[in-house]
């Protein structure tokens, strides 16, 4: 009954089944070194999940004491002692369905890269929560760093059993890939598009970084590509009918972008000067003048559902306040704690390979100073409070724009915009009223051409537009999003940035959840569009 439950649980993903062992985890291999679980729980949760028992038995029977476990879950939501795996656990957390601080990539993967050239009979073993997008972003991050094209096409041919490797060339067979048209069963369903991150995000991004090497671009795209494809066909259960395609492994969209940012500075084609620590040269700013939304035009039932919906939330301790309670679309502006991505980049820097593989730490370089990166994540320190932090918010003003083909302009709390580290983490959370629409990570640097390089200059500004399929979790009202336009210009480096509150004035700061998975997406009518925006007047 509890491997029936469990398999329930793991839903699309693929399990793994040892018969000698008679066990049954939510557990894949996307190489012979790689394997991605779910988190090894205990208590009421091993009920459904991996049991942490059975996790250890099975990884001790195949590898022996020659395993690492990697995990990503913060304290807050799944923690235990590393003496489960004998000391052999790496925290890196971060909060579920996010992208990670950006610096936190190379670390990951470094660590890996050390353990495994150990010896070839070593393997590491990665898990979040479900074991899918946390994990499959940092295996993902990985392989990207390790592997040259001559191997990267046989990644998959090898696996632990011989039905694995059946299974495998089965699928080299067969069609595997991802499904481009997204159903409305929920989140993880709305987010199978198959177009290529890297070709999509090519187009807009090309013109802000610096091509380094010749026909380094395809190479890189095809690179990128082939490794969510692995880890998609390896993690991801195929679907019992045909007419059915398989979901993506790493189906978050902010998750995927963070992987096209790293194969950038993987082959050197990276913002200028980014991650550089100078202390001589100020970090450079943007701000945020703009956040246009065109959707759908609402029906009068789901525009009443909103209201009602609003009308509720306000009533409880998850509202937002007066400012968004009149149904009219803004943004909440977030990013990860300043001293912990300072400590990152720091850590990046120290473990980078003096030689420039981004992928390799560097001989002797665990300890800085008194410190131990092996100690960084070692208490709470970094995940025991919230992670990421709101630090503005663009309000509203005028009258609801939510019909017709008009737009209305919010105020922003300063007249100029909003000032951004550039080469800093940001979340856009949207909203309408006290109803979540979506989100989406991004990194201002990588989307403007740069004022230190040949094309761009302060002042000089342009954006990003994301479409729907490129957003967070575009549930409810969300499915009615067309695109996101976001719009930045370069500024002074002395601009001053908004810092967050202080913890203890953020505790009650919870966003509006519930509700929103209730409200059914409006008729596919494009002619109807309404464009809302969401500025900063001057």
């Amino acid at each position: 009954m509890t491997d029936f439950v469990r398999r329930l649980v793991s839903g699309d993903k693929s399990r793994l089944r040892d018969e000698k062992l008679d066990l049954d985890l939510d557990l894949a291999y996307v190489t012979d070194q790689v394997i991605v679980m779910g988190y090894p729980a205990s208590g009421i949760e091993s009920l459904y999940r991996n049991r942490r028992e059975d996790a250890r038995r099975f990884l001790e029977h195949r590898h022996g004491k020659n395993f690492w476990v990697f995990n990503f879950c913060p304290v807050n939501e799944n923690t235990y002692p590393s003496s489960v795996f004998d000391g052999r656990v790496s925290r890196y957390p971060f909060p579920d369905h996010h992208a990670p601080p950006l610096a936190i990539m190379p670390l990951i993967a470094r660590e890996i890269r050390a353990w495994l050239e150990g010896s070839p009979e070593r393997v590491v073993v990665l898990h979040c929560k479900a074991g899918k997008g946390r994990s499959g972003t940092m295996a993902c991050a990985y392989l990207i760093t390790s592997i040259d094209d001559a191997s990267s096409s046989d990644l998959g041919s090898r696996s632990a059993t011989e039905k694995e490797k059946a299974t495998v060339r089965a699928e080299r067979i067969m069609d595997a890939m991802p499904s481009d048209e997204p159903s409305d069963d929920g989140p993880d369903d709305l987010l199978t598009q198959t177009t290529s991150v890297a070709t999509e995000l090519d187009a807009r991004v090309a013109e802000s970084v610096n091509q380094t090497q010749s026909g380094g671009e395809g190479i890189r795209s095809d690179r990128l590509d082939h490794i969510l494809e692995l880890h998609t066909s390896r993690r991801m259960k195929r679907p019992s009918s045909p007419a059915k395609k398989l979901k993506q492994g790493v189906s978050i969209p902010s998750q995927r972008r963070w992987l096209y940012y790293w194969s950038l500075l993987i082959a050197h084609e990276g913002p200028p000067r980014f991650w550089a620590g100078d202390p001589q040269v100020p970090p450079s700013k943007m701000r945020l003048t703009q956040i246009v939304v065109r959707m759908r035009e609402l029906s009068g039932i789901k525009t009443n559902i909103v209201r009602a919906a609003n009308a509720l939330i306000e009533r409880t301790s998850y509202a937002k306040g007066a400012a968004q309670s009149r149904g009219q679309i803004w943004a909440s502006l977030a990013r990860y704690d300043d001293e912990l991505v300072n400590t990152l980049e720091g850590w990046e820097r120290h473990t980078r390979d003096e030689a420039g593989d981004m992928g390799k730490r560097r001989l002797g370089s665990e300890r800085m100073n008194d410190e131990r990166l092996a100690n960084m994540f070692k208490d709470d320190r970094w995940d025991k409070n919230k992670m990421v932090r709101t630090f503005a918010r663009f309000g509203v003003a005028g009258d609801d724009t939510r019909k017709g083909d008009t737009s209305s302009t919010p105020r922003h709390d300063t007249d100029a915009g909003v000032v951004l580290h550039a080469d800093r983490e940001v979340r856009v959370k949207l909203y309408m009223g006290q109803v979540f629409m979506g989100w989406f990570w991004f990194i201002p640097t990588f989307h403007l051409p740069h004022p230190r390089g040949q094309a761009g200059q302060a002042g000089q500004g342009s954006g990003i537009t994301l479409t729907r399929k490129e957003l967070d979790f575009p549930v409810g009202i969300g499915k009615n999003i067309l695109d996101v336009s976001v719009s930045l210009e370069w500024v002074p480096e002395d601009a001053r940035v908004p810092n967050p509150p202080p913890v203890s004035a953020e505790a009650g700061d919870r966003e509006p959840v519930g509700l929103v998975p209730s409200l059914a997406a409006a008729p596919r009518d494009d002619a109807k569009v309404v464009e809302t925006k969401r500025t900063a007047e001057g």
